[in-house]
C-alpha cells in the first residue's frame, strides 16, 4: 500500500517544480502586482502619522488614499489571491499529471472556477468562524445576563468555568475543523464538486490520518515563511540603511519612503515569490491523500 508523501518530499518537490518552471509560476503570481500597485497608490495618497494623531482635517485625496487602502485590503488583495490560488493549482496538476502546464489554461480555469471555488471557501470561512465563536456563547451569554443581577460566588465561579471550557472547545473544534475542511478549496478546483460535497470529500480525505496530515500541511509551510522572513528581513535592513543615508536629515521622508518600500516588499514581493510554493505544497499533499485513500 503507498505510504503519504512525507515532510521532506512536501518541502522537496514543490520546490523543485517551482525552480523548475520559475517564470510559468512567476507569470501567474506576478497578477499580485495589481492589488499591490493599489497598495503604492493608496499610500501616496495616505495623509501622514501627525495628521491621523491630531485628527486634523484631511483632504478629499487623503480620504481616498485610506478608502483606496481599506479597498484593496479587504476586497481586491483576497479576490486576487484566490483566482491565483486557483490558476496555480490548475497549472500544478496539469505539470503533476502530463509532464508540462499551459499558463493561459490555468488562468481560464481561475476565472472559471473562481465563483465556486469563493462560494467553497465562504463556507469553510463560516466553518472555522463557528469553530471560535460557538463554544464561547454559552459563557458571555451568561456573564451578559447575570452580572451586576446575580454575583454570588458560585454564579462567578460558574461564569468562569464556561469561558475556560468554552476557550479550550474552541481551540479544539477549530483545530480539528480546519484539519478535516482545509482541503474543501481543492476538491471544487479540482473535482468541480458542489460545496457541501467538497466539505465531505475534504473530511473523507482525512479520516483515520488527522494529525499525520495536519502536521504534513503545516510544517513545509512554516519552513517556506521562516525562509521567506529571512529574505525579507534582510531586505527591509538593507533598505533602511539605504533610505536613511540617502535622505538623512528628512525624517518625515524617510519614514514615508520607507513605508513604500516595506509594502512592496512584504506586500507584493514576497507573496509573488512565496505563494506559488505554498499552494504547490497543497497540490502535492492532496494527490497524495487521494492516491492513499
Amino acid at each position: 500500500m503507498p505510504h503519504l508523501i512525507s515532510i521532506s518530499e512536501l518541502i522537496d518537490h514543490p520546490w523543485e517544480q517551482f525552480r523548475g518552471s520559475l517564470s510559468s509560476y512567476l507569470s501567474l503570481s506576478g497578477w499580485l502586482l495589481v492589488p499591490g500597485l493599489f497598495f503604492i497608490i493608496a499610500l501616496l495618497l495616505y495623509p501622514t502619522a501627525d495628521k491621523l494623531l491630531f485628527a486634523a482635517n484631511l483632504t478629499g485625496m487623503q480620504v481616498a488614499g485610506i478608502s483606496l487602502y481599506g479597498l484593496t485590503t479587504a476586497l481586491i488583495l483576497p479576490l486576487t489571491s484566490l483566482w491565483l490560488y486557483v490558476a496555480i493549482a490548475r497549472f500544478a496538476q496539469a505539470q503533476l499529471a502530463r509532464g508540462q502546464g499551459d499558463v493561459q489554461k490555468a488562468m481560464s480555469d481561475g476565472r472559471r472556477l473562481f465563483w465556486p471555488t469563493l462560494g467553497t471557501s465562504i463556507l469553510f470561512g463560516l466553518v472555522l468562524v463557528a469553530s471560535v465563536i460557538g463554544p464561547l456563547l454559552p459563557g458571555f451569554i451568561l456573564s451578559v445576563v447575570t452580572t451586576g443581577r446575580m454575583d454570588a460566588i458560585w454564579m462567578i465561579a460558574l461564569r468562569s468555568i464556561l469561558v475556560v471550557l468554552g476557550i479550550l472547545a474552541s481551540a479544539v473544534l477549530t483545530i480539528l475543523w480546519f484539519g478535516e475542511y482545509q482541503f474543501a478549496p481543492l476538491v471544487t478546483v479540482f473535482e468541480h464538486a458542489a460545496v457541501k460535497k467538497s466539505l465531505a470529500t475534504s473530511r473523507a480525505l482525512i479520516k483515520g490520518r488527522f494529525w499525520a496530515v495536519l502536521i504534513r500541511s503545516l510544517l513545509p509551510k512554516i519552513v517556506f515563511l521562516i525562509l521567506g522572513g529571512i529574505a525579507l528581513w534582510i531586505s527591509l535592513t538593507l533598505v533602511n540603511v539605504g533610505i536613511s543615508l540617502i535622505v538623512p536629515a528628512a525624517p518625515v521622508a524617510v519614514l514615508r519612503v520607507g513605508t513604500l518600500f516595506d509594502t512592496l516588499l512584504r506586500s507584493i514581493l514576497l507573496p509573488i515569490f512565496l505563494s506559488p510554493l505554498l499552494y504547490l505544497v497543497d497540490v502535492h499533499l492532496y494527490r497524495s491523500l487521494k492516491e492513499t485513500l
